[in-house]
């Protein structure tokens, strides 16, 4: 049996063997005797092969609810398949640069003030060994541009200003682009220090898997209390699957993507700085397919509470606003309930939190101690995306905030 041009039989024997493997630990755990666990082992392994089959052409076709609403979807063409073949070709040529790292200021904080940030994202990015030929261009509106300090332009050795008009992050990334001359564009905000082989990891990734159109990174707080390592894990764990591999979310802070599928896809520029999901929906529509490089890991500049609030609002605000304007997204069909379906939103949101949580806490330095605090907390920044909601619901933008 073949599923769309993939073999049945094929997946079903993998799943089969990823069922044993997880039995084998399960086994480890729980005594042998314990027939009630082989039981439920048996019935799993039995059906679980079926259910996947079901589900294998949404998973492999990208899922198909989401799209553009204000740029239609195409389906994929010979033309399509023909530039995407180009790409990848571009990649193996090794074309100058072959990438380029924008550099992006998206929230106002204490340390962007006084551009302590800044400097050791610079220093960071300098002291990145790479084979090939790598451009920087750190974007900025035109004012704040030319205040930039000749000594912290010189953490990094060619880098290149570039001022734009607009002080919107999307607008500012999108102009960055049209500017990059490399056929990989890596995205990292002004206040996230990359890890040594961070830039190498994502190169080497889009060479060993040139089908992927992007490749986001692993973004972690410094964890110096049990809060600031529970947040870590709820804000930024939620595109994480725990190992390299595929996922459905592109990254807005850590990632790289091939600038032919950027210039296709730009980021929407009229609906905040958090509604990029819409992009990712329309690209996996289309084919498109994303991949998690843990490799690829960045110490995010953690601004208290105070930046978990603005953040919570936003998100809240996103939460409801890209599936006003797309409503083929998951979970759309619930604002026909208008806002009685914002208790629906939040316990969804807390169930997928804590599973984030249990799933992936252990690679964001979450302590056995730590997980009542993030379970806790859970509670309360869903509970702040209300408000963002609710504005969303009202046709309102969020004002008050410190994001650019």
């Amino acid at each position: 049996m073949t599923v769309r041009g993939i073999n049945a039989s094929a997946v079903t024997e993998f799943l089969h063997a990823s069922g044993r493997e997880a039995f084998g630990r399960l086994m480890t755990i729980f005594p042998a005797s314990h027939s009630s666990c082989t039981l439920a082992f048996r019935i799993v392994e039995t059906v679980l092969p079926y259910v996947a089959l079901w589900r294998v052409p949404m998973q492999i076709r990208g899922r198909t609810d989401v799209d553009y609403s204000h740029a239609a979807c195409r389906q994929t063409t010979a033309e399509d398949v023909a530039m995407r073949t180009d790409e990848q070709l571009d990649i193996e040529c090794n074309s100058r640069p072959l990438v380029s790292v924008v550099i992006v200021a998206d929230h106002d904080t204490a340390c962007h003030a006084d551009l302590a940030d800044l400097r050791r994202c610079l220093r960071a990015l300098a002291g990145q060994k790479v084979h090939q030929p790598v451009e920087f261009l750190l974007v900025d509106t035109d004012d704040r541009a030319q205040k930039l300090p000749s000594n912290v332009i010189a953490e990094l050795p060619g880098l290149r200003v570039l001022a734009v008009p607009r002080d919107g992050s999307s607008e500012r990334k999108n102009a960055a682009v049209k500017a990059a001359q490399g056929e990989i564009i890596a995205i990292l905000d002004a206040d996230c220090i990359p890890v040594s082989g961070w830039l190498q990891s994502l190169i080497n990734t889009f060479r060993s898997y040139p089908q992927c159109v992007a490749v986001s990174g692993r973004t972690m707080y410094e964890g110096k209390t049990s809060i600031e390592r529970s947040l870590s894990v709820l804000s930024r764990g939620y595109l994480d699957p725990g190992k390299e591999g595929p996922n459905q979310y592109i990254s807005y802070n850590n990632a790289g993507i091939l600038r032919r599928t950027w210039q296709r896809y730009p980021l929407p520029e009229s609906e905040g700085p958090f509604a990029s999901q819409l992009r990712s929906a329309a690209i996996m529509q289309d084919g498109g397919r994303f991949l998690f490089q843990p490799a690829m890991t960045v110490i995010h500049d953690f601004d208290g509470c105070c930046m978990e609030r603005d953040f919570r609002c936003h998100i809240g605000w996103a939460t409801i606003r890209v599936r006003q304007i797309n409503p083929r997204l998951r979970y759309s069909w619930l604002l026909r309930l208008g806002r009685a379906s914002i208790p629906f939103f939040y316990i969804g949101r807390v169930i997928e939190s804590v599973g984030t949580c249990f799933r992936v806490g252990r690679y964001y330095g979450l302590r056995l101690t730590d997980y009542p605090v993030a379970v806790g907390l859970t509670l309360w920044i869903h509970f702040l995306e209300i408000k963002g909601m609710l504005l969303a619901f009202r046709h309102l933008q969020v004002d008050e905030t410190s994001f650019r």
